[in-house]
Protein backbone atom coordinates (compact mmCIF):
# COMPACT_ATOMS: atom_id res chain seq x y z
CA UNK A 1 0.00 0.00 0.00
CA UNK A 2 2.42 2.48 1.02
CA UNK A 3 5.05 1.65 -2.38
CA UNK A 4 1.56 2.05 -4.73
CA UNK A 5 1.09 5.50 -2.81
CA UNK A 6 4.69 6.61 -2.88
CA UNK A 7 4.25 5.86 -6.21
CA UNK A 8 1.26 8.03 -6.78
CA UNK A 9 2.89 10.79 -4.80
CA UNK A 10 5.82 10.79 -7.14
CA UNK A 11 4.14 11.25 -9.95
CA UNK A 12 2.09 14.19 -8.72
CA UNK A 13 5.40 15.63 -7.91
CA UNK A 14 7.07 15.07 -11.03
CA UNK A 15 4.00 16.52 -13.39
CA UNK A 16 3.40 19.06 -10.90
CA UNK A 17 6.45 20.77 -11.45
CA UNK A 18 5.58 22.01 -14.10
CA UNK A 19 3.08 24.38 -12.79
CA UNK A 20 5.29 25.39 -9.85
CA UNK A 21 6.69 28.96 -9.75
CA UNK A 22 10.43 29.08 -10.45
CA UNK A 23 12.98 29.85 -8.12
CA UNK A 24 12.56 33.55 -8.88
CA UNK A 25 9.12 33.06 -7.79
CA UNK A 26 8.93 31.66 -4.75
CA UNK A 27 7.33 33.93 -2.89
CA UNK A 28 4.26 33.38 -4.95
CA UNK A 29 1.72 30.63 -4.33
CA UNK A 30 1.06 28.23 -6.59
CA UNK A 31 -2.36 26.14 -7.53
CA UNK A 32 -1.57 22.50 -8.73
CA UNK A 33 -5.48 21.16 -10.17
CA UNK A 34 -5.98 18.00 -10.01
CA UNK A 35 -9.18 16.32 -12.30
CA UNK A 36 -9.44 12.52 -10.84
CA UNK A 37 -11.88 9.50 -10.92
CA UNK A 38 -14.46 9.52 -8.49
CA UNK A 39 -13.51 6.73 -7.38
CA UNK A 40 -9.83 8.31 -5.99
CA UNK A 41 -11.29 10.54 -3.85
CA UNK A 42 -10.54 9.09 -0.39
CA UNK A 43 -6.82 8.31 -1.67
CA UNK A 44 -6.06 11.81 -3.62
CA UNK A 45 -6.98 13.71 -1.02
CA UNK A 46 -4.85 12.35 1.09
CA UNK A 47 -2.07 12.88 -1.03
CA UNK A 48 -3.34 16.01 -1.83
CA UNK A 49 -2.61 16.94 2.22
CA UNK A 50 0.23 15.43 1.89
CA UNK A 51 2.22 17.28 -1.32
CA UNK A 52 1.18 20.37 0.44
CA UNK A 53 3.04 19.21 3.43
CA UNK A 54 6.25 18.85 1.36
CA UNK A 55 5.04 21.93 -0.87
CA UNK A 56 4.16 25.31 1.47
CA UNK A 57 2.92 27.56 -0.22
CA UNK A 58 1.33 24.74 -2.97
CA UNK A 59 -2.41 24.45 -2.68
CA UNK A 60 -3.79 21.25 -4.55
CA UNK A 61 -7.16 21.21 -6.00
CA UNK A 62 -9.14 18.47 -7.06
CA UNK A 63 -12.23 18.16 -8.96
CA UNK A 64 -13.25 14.27 -8.57
CA UNK A 65 -15.71 13.40 -11.29
CA UNK A 66 -16.99 10.43 -13.85
CA UNK A 67 -13.77 10.17 -16.10
CA UNK A 68 -16.03 10.73 -19.25
CA UNK A 69 -16.83 14.22 -17.48
CA UNK A 70 -13.70 15.29 -16.78
CA UNK A 71 -12.44 14.46 -20.55
CA UNK A 72 -14.85 15.97 -21.58
CA UNK A 73 -14.37 19.21 -19.70
CA UNK A 74 -10.23 19.24 -20.29
CA UNK A 75 -10.98 18.98 -24.11
CA UNK A 76 -13.61 21.88 -23.58
CA UNK A 77 -10.56 23.82 -21.87
CA UNK A 78 -10.99 23.71 -18.73
CA UNK A 79 -7.48 24.49 -16.81
CA UNK A 80 -5.61 21.28 -15.23
CA UNK A 81 -2.62 20.06 -14.54
CA UNK A 82 -2.98 16.63 -14.20
CA UNK A 83 -5.76 13.92 -15.12
CA UNK A 84 -6.14 10.56 -12.99
CA UNK A 85 -9.02 8.31 -15.12
CA UNK A 86 -10.48 5.70 -14.60
CA UNK A 87 -10.34 4.42 -18.13
CA UNK A 88 -7.72 4.67 -20.99
CA UNK A 89 -10.94 5.43 -23.47
CA UNK A 90 -11.19 8.68 -21.17
CA UNK A 91 -7.21 9.42 -21.25
CA UNK A 92 -7.11 9.39 -25.19
CA UNK A 93 -10.67 11.27 -24.81
CA UNK A 94 -8.75 13.66 -23.07
CA UNK A 95 -5.42 13.74 -25.35
CA UNK A 96 -7.07 15.60 -27.64
CA UNK A 97 -5.44 18.73 -25.54
CA UNK A 98 -2.72 17.25 -23.14
CA UNK A 99 -0.19 14.71 -23.49
CA UNK A 100 -0.32 11.20 -21.75
CA UNK A 101 1.95 10.44 -19.36
CA UNK A 102 2.70 6.60 -17.96
CA UNK A 103 0.16 5.13 -15.89
CA UNK A 104 0.86 5.04 -12.01
CA UNK A 105 -2.31 4.43 -10.53
CA UNK A 106 -4.33 0.87 -11.67
CA UNK A 107 -8.20 -0.92 -10.74
CA UNK A 108 -8.72 -4.15 -10.88
CA UNK A 109 -12.65 -5.73 -10.37
CA UNK A 110 -12.52 -7.50 -7.09
CA UNK A 111 -15.93 -9.48 -5.59
CA UNK A 112 -16.70 -7.29 -2.34
CA UNK A 113 -18.51 -8.55 0.31
CA UNK A 114 -19.35 -7.35 3.73
CA UNK A 115 -16.76 -8.75 6.96
CA UNK A 116 -19.73 -11.17 8.07
CA UNK A 117 -20.59 -12.50 4.74
CA UNK A 118 -23.39 -14.07 5.52
CA UNK A 119 -23.91 -15.99 2.22
CA UNK A 120 -20.40 -17.27 2.52
CA UNK A 121 -20.03 -15.63 -0.57
CA UNK A 122 -16.24 -16.86 -2.12
CA UNK A 123 -16.46 -16.73 -6.09
CA UNK A 124 -18.38 -14.56 -8.56
CA UNK A 125 -21.01 -17.33 -9.65
CA UNK A 126 -21.68 -17.61 -5.61
CA UNK A 127 -23.56 -14.31 -6.97
CA UNK A 128 -26.54 -16.27 -8.28
CA UNK A 129 -27.70 -17.75 -5.14
CA UNK A 130 -31.35 -17.29 -4.22
CA UNK A 131 -32.16 -14.30 -2.41
CA UNK A 132 -28.62 -12.61 -2.63
CA UNK A 133 -28.17 -9.01 -3.34
CA UNK A 134 -25.55 -7.83 -5.40
CA UNK A 135 -24.87 -4.14 -7.07
CA UNK A 136 -22.62 -2.74 -9.58
CA UNK A 137 -22.08 0.81 -11.06
CA UNK A 138 -23.94 1.73 -14.09
CA UNK A 139 -23.06 0.00 -17.12
CA UNK A 140 -21.85 3.78 -19.40
CA UNK A 141 -19.04 4.56 -16.17
CA UNK A 142 -16.14 3.49 -16.37
CA UNK A 143 -16.43 0.89 -13.39
CA UNK A 144 -19.91 -0.46 -14.81
CA UNK A 145 -17.91 -1.19 -18.05
CA UNK A 146 -15.23 -2.85 -16.28
CA UNK A 147 -17.67 -5.00 -14.19
CA UNK A 148 -20.00 -6.09 -17.10
CA UNK A 149 -16.21 -6.94 -18.88
CA UNK A 150 -15.70 -9.69 -15.82
CA UNK A 151 -19.17 -10.94 -15.72
CA UNK A 152 -18.92 -11.62 -19.27
CA UNK A 153 -15.61 -13.19 -19.72
CA UNK A 154 -16.38 -15.48 -16.02
CA UNK A 155 -19.30 -15.96 -18.26
CA UNK A 156 -21.13 -17.93 -14.57
CA UNK A 157 -23.52 -15.19 -13.36
CA UNK A 158 -26.94 -15.29 -14.66
CA UNK A 159 -28.36 -13.29 -11.87
CA UNK A 160 -29.03 -9.19 -12.23
CA UNK A 161 -27.81 -6.56 -9.98
CA UNK A 162 -30.23 -4.96 -7.78
CA UNK A 163 -28.85 -1.69 -8.44
CA UNK A 164 -26.14 0.47 -10.71
CA UNK A 165 -24.77 2.91 -9.27
CA UNK A 166 -23.26 6.21 -11.24
CA UNK A 167 -20.10 5.85 -8.78
CA UNK A 168 -17.97 3.72 -7.32
CA UNK A 169 -18.25 4.92 -3.94
CA UNK A 170 -21.98 4.67 -4.13
CA UNK A 171 -21.56 0.68 -4.64
CA UNK A 172 -19.29 0.53 -1.59
CA UNK A 173 -21.63 2.63 0.79
CA UNK A 174 -24.74 0.80 -0.38
CA UNK A 175 -22.35 -2.59 0.50
CA UNK A 176 -21.44 -1.26 4.14
CA UNK A 177 -24.60 0.24 4.96
CA UNK A 178 -26.40 -3.43 4.75
CA UNK A 179 -28.71 -2.56 1.75
CA UNK A 180 -26.59 -5.64 -0.48
CA UNK A 181 -24.65 -8.71 0.23
CA UNK A 182 -21.46 -8.23 -2.36
CA UNK A 183 -20.68 -5.89 -4.56
CA UNK A 184 -18.28 -6.34 -8.15
CA UNK A 185 -16.13 -2.84 -7.95
CA UNK A 186 -12.96 -1.29 -8.38
CA UNK A 187 -10.22 -1.80 -6.43
CA UNK A 188 -7.80 1.03 -6.85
Amino acid sequence: MHKRRNKILIALLAISFLSLPSASQANQKATLTVFAASSLADSFTNLGKTFEKAHPGTTVIFSFLASPTLATQINAGAPVDVFVSASSKDMQTASVRAPIYEGFVFNRMVLAVPVKNPFKIVRIKDLNRPGLKWIQCAHEVPCGSAADAALESDGTVTSKPVSLEPKASGVIAKLMQGEVDAAIVYHT
